[in-house]
């Protein structure tokens, strides 16, 4: 058998449940197309810098977070974008029109 030791931690204990995570951060959900592409343009500077070997080598789930904001943002920019050219150029009444 071996030695347990003992944690005098408050926040340790065991059978404790872990609380949900604040959903404050699905507040980026609301950034603008500019702020979101921002973001994207980040996250993709971050792994190709790091690809070239001038910054340190990151740790995998640096590479994770980063890749899963990469996506994240590139498709949040590419809705924001298309909503706005949708606004500019309505397809769906020009394919109406032509229907008629």
């Amino acid at each position: 058998m071996y030695p347990v030791a003992r944690v005098n931690c408050p926040r340790l204990t065991l059978g404790a449940r872990m609380a949900f995570a604040d959903p404050k951060w699905l507040e980026i959900l609301k950034a603008s197309a500019g702020q979101s592409a921002a973001a994207a343009l980040a996250c993709g500077l971050l792994l190709l810098v790091a690809r070239w070997g001038w910054v340190p080598p990151l740790d995998p789930w640096m590479i994770i977070a980063t890749t899963f904001g990469l996506l994240l943002f590139g498709f949040l920019t590419l809705a924001s974008f298309f909503t706005a050219i949708n606004k500019i150029f309505p397809v769906r009444e020009w394919i109406s029109v032509l229907r008629q």
